[in-house]
């Protein structure tokens, strides 16, 4: 039996705080007893004693799953696996598939509830087990929200052929529609085919359709729309030229055109299409802004004036659909509010974005998060793209708005969703750090880098960054924050720019010390920060702390 290797773990009593620098990442990531109550810790540290085993085998995976089983449901089970860290992914994906196997009459929600326990690459195994369970397996008929898991786990890795044999035996046993084939053949389109055949495949799957006698519901003409926008998307990620990008927009801003119109002057009433019509005004947006983009990087290699925002003509176009569309698109989700935002950034009103953003916040709706979570990533995105001094304000703003835990769990999903959902705001975090550790001139010369700690966006922008990170890895200590700190360029500059910043400087590296230990920072980020702070503190020596308030901060 092939076993997983993992290295062996120190005692759970290592001290913090600061952990030592030969604690491992895993351990010092572990969230506090009093995330759970008493019993489901207790359950979910039996789990993780047997996932962390030197040589962990499905042998003794599943002797473990079949003893646990014997008193506990499988939906506890799947749930305490949840709390298991990323650094144990290996085995807790070991631990799960054998958990699926072994529960031979599970509840209907357990088979979507392990596919939701961590991000679906960290499961490749528990994705098998639980296609070969509904398959093959089950003597009875699966429920119908675990194949619509399955499948949509199949089509996030791009298993192509699990996801046919999925279709196929789902469609056997009237668990899916006809209409969740055409879904997931154009999902496929956007991931798997030529930039050039995608207009005649989305024409023949239409065609098939009208052969059929199949009608596009919302879900359906949303998917479809998406698919429109994929050789546009490729174009841009491509840095095509301006021509090529306006060749490959001009039929896709046509034919959305032409679906928005029938949508307004069909007999079918706007409401029955919402996400359609959201989709089909975030994708113009989305052209508009690819277009202009392009034109500025094209003027600034040609050494040209341009235009910072997009033609006035191009915003109102948008403006005036969403006017039309606006009593259909309000409501409690947000939808309507969601455009709009996007829709003043992109105008150039970055301000009255940021601001509209902020009021729909402080409502506290929580069936409008995923809308402000989705308005909120994309006004981010838009920001990233300012000047590299002045973007950096705006960015810790939205980031200080969106370190809210209320923002990232809503009433619709688990709290094992959400645990995996603020992935997303680890990353717009480490965007923010390492666009600001090259606006201080990380690669530029020592004396250049200990001007740039006493400018506006230096250890002033840190300092507020560090506290804020910090607060919102208390507020949220299941996420992975230690991958914000998690390079060596971050860590140095940090160090630097706070030893040679004016001030009290032990209490600025002090302050750099409870950061690193409020994400549980890896022993090699504290090896790194110990190292920039020793070479500022030879490099400017009025500037450096004591020898001994060193040693206290970064021990050995």
């Amino acid at each position: 039996m092939r076993a997983v290797q993992t290295t062996a773990r120190p005692s759970r009593d290592t001290p913090r705080p600061p952990p030592p620098l030969d604690t491992p990442l895993s351990h010092a990531r572990r969230p506090p007893r009093t995330t759970l109550d008493t019993r489901a810790f207790a359950l979910s540290d039996t789990l993780r004693r047997a996932s962390r085993a030197p040589s962990l085998t499905a042998a003794a995976a599943r002797a473990t799953c079949t003893e646990l089983l014997a008193a506990h449901s499988p939906t506890r089970l799947v749930a305490a696996l949840a709390h298991i860290g990323d650094a144990c992914a290996p085995q807790r994906d070991l631990v799960l598939s054998e958990l699926v196997r072994a529960a031979r009459k599970p509840v209907p929600a357990v088979y979507a509830a392990a596919l939701r326990a961590a991000p679906i690459h960290q499961l490749p195994r528990t994705r098998r087990a639980v296609h070969q369970q509904l398959c093959h397996a089950l003597a009875e008929a699966p429920p119908q929200g675990a194949w619509r898991a399955l499948l949509h786990a199949h089509a996030s890795v791009r298993d192509w052929a699990r996801l046919d044999e999925a279709l196929r035996m789902s469609a056997r046993l009237c668990a899916t529609t006809p209409l969740d084939v055409y879904r997931y053949t154009l999902v496929r389109l956007q991931h798997d085919m030529p930039t050039t055949n995608v207009r005649a495949a989305i024409n023949a799957v239409l065609a098939h359709m009208r052969a059929e006698g199949a009608r596009l519901d919302d879900a359906l003409l949303a998917r479809l729309v998406y698919a429109l926008a994929v050789p546009v998307r490729r174009a841009s990620a491509a840095h095509a030229a301006t021509e090529e990008l306006d060749a490959a927009a001009a039929p896709v801003q046509q034919m959305l055109h032409v679906f928005f119109v029938w949508l307004c002057r069909g007999s079918v009433p706007l409401t029955s299409y919402r996400t359609s019509l959201v989709a089909m005004l975030e994708l113009e947006l989305y052209l508009v802004a690819a277009q202009h983009y392009a034109q500025i990087t094209a003027a600034r290699m040609a050494r040209r004036p341009y235009v910072p925002r997009p033609p006035r003509e191009a915003t109102e176009r948008v403006r005036a659909k969403l006017a039309v569309a606006a009593s259909a698109l309000r409501g409690t989700d947000g939808l309507y509010e969601r455009v709009l935002v996007q829709l003043d950034a992109l105008a150039g009103d970055v301000r009255s974005a940021m601001a509209r953003l902020e009021t729909w916040m402080a409502e506290g709706k929580a069936a409008a998060a995923p809308a402000q979570r989705h308005a909120l990533v994309a006004l981010f995105s838009h920001v990233c793209r300012g000047a590299r001094a002045q973007r950096m304000r705006p960015m810790l703003h939205l980031l200080a708005m969106a370190s809210r835990a209320s923002l990232w769990r809503d009433e619709i999903t688990a709290s094992s969703a959400a645990a995996v959902r603020t992935a997303t705001l680890v990353r717009l975090w480490t965007r923010f750090l390492g666009a600001w550790t090259h606006a201080v001139g990380v690669r530029h010369s020592r004396s250049a880098r200990t001007l740039a700690a006493s400018a506006p966006h230096g250890w002033a922008l840190a300092s507020a960054a560090l506290s804020e990170l910090s607060s919102a890895a208390q507020r949220m200590p299941t996420a992975a924050w230690a991958r914000v700190v998690d390079h060596p360029e971050r860590c140095r500059t940090l160090a630097w720019v706070a030893v040679c910043a004016p001030g009290d400087r032990a209490a600025h590296v002090a302050e750099l010390c409870r950061c690193l230990e409020a994400v549980h920072a890896p022993p090699r980020a504290w090896r790194w920060s110990r190292a920039a702070t020793h070479e500022a503190s030879a490099f400017s020596p009025v500037a450096a702390p004591s020898p001994d308030t060193l040693a206290a901060m970064f021990p050995i």
